[in-house]
């Protein structure tokens, strides 16, 4: 492709012409409890602080170690980890099968609603204490229940969403600005992501900072996705307005376990 004609089409095309997303077969999916697809790890602490709900980043694949570690990690703290994996289950598997913007936010929304609705009947004490948890893309599952949107009036009575954690959140969200935010919410960005250039620039980042609903962490040095510890040589993508690099960084991860765990137990 002539790089004049990349800067010109806009990021949804670069994900895969509409001929491809055509070839992939979509398949009906509701979530009705724990399956092959979203998946519960228990807290192995006695006491439960809560429950995380973890979206993983992509517009297709499946939830891989970044999310099954992370879902480790707070189940060895005191919280029940919710890995929502969205592609596989819609019939995405295959490595050239993707979805669009509006099918990853769609389905995103409605694993993680389906998930709080399913929770909320449990009738568990862990229901009154609920944080969805998103990296890169997957902050598309955050935003709804953290924001003054239209899905505040699906979450049950019984289901209490006390606060949002975006890892790196990824250009498409900072390009069409969330609504305003009703919970305590945790941003942690790397100073290194091209894609943090689009939030620096976000009169929705600095506004809802100066609020001071949102806890904005960046760190130095590091890039995209850095807690993803299967990315251990610098992978980089041109696609979209914002190409980003990937690479794992152990002392940027540690940091982000230990802001994430600090955030969670100071919302009550």
């Amino acid at each position: 492709m002539h790089p004049l004609l990349r800067l010109l089409l806009p990021p949804i095309f670069l994900l895969g012409s509409q001929s491809v997303h055509a070839e992939c077969k979509r398949t009906p999916y509701a979530f009705k409890g724990p399956d092959e697809f979203i998946s519960i790890q228990k807290a192995t602490t006695p006491d439960t602080k809560g429950t995380v709900l973890l979206s993983h980043g992509g517009t297709a694949g499946k939830a891989g170690p970044l999310s099954t570690k992370w879902a480790a990690f707070l189940a060895s703290n005191g919280y029940d980890a919710v890995v929502l994996n969205h592609f596989p289950q819609r019939g995405l598997t295959a490595p050239n099968c993707s979805a669009t913007y509006s099918e990853a936010d769609a389905w995103r929304r409605e694993d993680a609603l389906a998930v709080i609705k399913w929770l909320s009947e449990s009738k568990s004490p862990q229901t009154q204490n609920i944080f969805i948890m998103g990296f890169s893309a997957g902050t598309a599952a955050v935003f709804p229940f953290i924001t003054d949107s239209r899905f505040q009036s699906d979450l049950p009575d019984a289901s209490r969403v006390k606060g949002g954690v975006l890892l790196y959140p990824w250009a498409y969200g900072c390009m069409n600005p969330p609504a305003k935010l009703t919970k305590p919410t945790l941003f942690i960005g790397a100073a290194d992501d091209n894609v943090m250039r689009c939030w620096e620039a976000s009169s929705w980042l600095r506004n809802e900072t100066q609020l001071k609903l949102i806890t904005l962490e960046i760190f130095k040095g590091v890039t995209h996705a850095f807690d993803n510890v299967s990315i251990r040589a610098r992978k980089c993508t041109d696609s979209g307005r914002y190409p980003y690099c990937m690479e794992y960084n152990a002392e940027a991860h540690q940091k982000a376990e230990e802001r994430v765990l600090k955030f969670l137990m100071s919302v009550i």
